[in-house]
């Protein structure tokens, strides 16, 4: 009896063999029939699980390639850029240095881009590691600020940083600076120009939370645990990949932390890290 896919492909040949020949009754057609369908079924199952395995490793390299290929040029194209820079200081007109400024805003940000691909990659492959040891998060929100400095100055926006004791944790810090820069982009990308962005920071007896708060337009009640899964938007019309909070998400996990979103006092966002203390730290 022949098998056949659900478009109607032929898969194969289901064959009963017996030591005498014999009719089949109706009742036994019909049994016979049935059973070829589930094993067809069952074949088609296996083979699209399989296609789904090699097409998904086949995107991983893929991914893992192209990004690296990327990556080579674009620091070549940012050290270029800063040399011309140095190399042109005040010889520029205006418009020159305008376009020069815009050149390596952008490089910054096709570099958090591709950190992002990386890391999605890692997820999707739960192949995402983190080196932990002692670090202090006012130098994580210091490195984090320099990656994105050329955004915040391009909007125009200000940033408020407050943190005034030190934060301790245990962590991989360049994981955790990509946590905050991601946070630091959301905020940049919806929040009107020129206004206020906020990083704070405090400890407790067990965790040390950092807080980065907006003045955009605030996130309704019913999407804020959405906004943290994969390619979640609120709205057709938002901006961004729909990864930077879906991978903050992930490496705070992986420190066996928390992140959460809710109302910042003066309107907007306001994006809650908390992560373990020290073991090791001195009280």
């Amino acid at each position: 009896m022949p098998l056949h896919r659900q478009d109607g492909s032929y898969f194969g040949t289901l064959c009963a063999l017996d030591t005498e020949p014999a009719d089949l009754g109706e009742d036994a057609f019909d049994l016979f029939h049935l059973l070829s369908q589930l094993i067809a079924f069952e074949l088609e199952a296996d083979e699209n699980q399989r296609r789904r395995e090699v097409q998904h490793e086949a995107l991983t390299e893929f991914i893992a390639t192209a990004s690296h290929n990327l990556r080579t040029p674009l620091t070549a194209l940012r050290l270029g850029v800063g040399a011309i820079g140095t190399s042109v200081a005040g010889r520029l007109r205006p418009d020159e240095q305008r376009l020069l400024n815009n050149v390596g805003r952008n490089i910054d940000r096709l570099n958090i881009h591709i950190d992002d691909l990386l890391t999605f990659n890692q997820v999707e492959a739960h192949a995402l590691h983190v080196d932990l040891r002692p670090v202090d998060l006012r130098t994580v929100v210091t490195n984090a600020i320099g990656t994105v400095r050329s955004l915040v100055a391009e909007q125009g926006h200000t940033l408020e940083i407050n943190l005034p004791e030190p934060l301790k944790a245990e962590g991989d810090p360049r994981r955790l600076e990509q946590v905050m820069v991601n946070l630091l982009e959301n905020a940049l990308l919806y929040s009107p120009p020129a206004t206020h962005i906020a990083i704070s920071g405090r400890a407790t007896a067990d965790e040390v939370l950092l807080v980065v708060s907006d003045r955009g337009p605030g996130i309704p009640v019913e999407h804020r645990e959405l906004i943290f899964d994969r390619f979640y938007r609120i709205s057709s019309a938002t901006n961004g990949s729909g990864l930077g909070l879906s991978i903050a998400r992930a490496i705070v996990q992986i420190h066996r932390g928390r992140i959460w979103v809710d109302d910042n006092d003066q309107r907007g966002a306001a994006f809650h890290v908390a992560l373990p203390r020290d073991r090791n730290r001195e009280d």
